[in-house]
């Protein structure tokens, strides 16, 4: 990996890490209603969103983006998933796994904290795909 890449991803590994504990009281991929939603339908597949407003409805917007758009295979940019078996966002992570590639998602021992964020960022770093 170029140090321009190493430089470019430990900006936004700060960035996120920042983000996340200030932001560490939302569900950021959507409050547990939503996933409980989408988990009773059987999957994101299978779930609809129904109507809603994009701007009032964020949850919904993104949910139906993940849907329409990565899960049917129609986004260019690769996403990758890390997580603890025992992140307090579990249920979200696992929905999202079901619809990215086998080899996009690591989960490993440990929950939401920064030491299992840095396994995972490591294991990640290590990732030929990432070359």
């Amino acid at each position: 990996m170029h140090a321009t890449q190493l430089t470019l991803l430990h900006f936004m590994w700060s960035f996120l890490y920042l983000q996340m504990s200030e932001l560490a009281h939302l569900r950021t991929l959507g409050y547990s209603s939503i996933i409980a939603e989408i988990s009773a339908a059987g999957s994101l597949a299978a779930w609809e969103p129904g109507q809603f407003d994009p701007k009032k409805d964020w949850e919904r917007m993104l949910w139906a983006w993940l849907k329409e758009t990565v899960a049917a295979g129609k986004i260019s940019t690769p996403i990758y998933l890390g997580y603890g078996n025992k992140d307090s966002f579990l249920p979200a992570h696992q929905l999202i796994a079901q619809i990215l590639p086998a080899d996009h998602v690591r989960k490993i021992p440990g929950g939401h904290d920064p030491e299992t964020m840095v396994q995972l960022w490591n294991l990640f770093l290590d990732c030929p795909a990432l070359d």
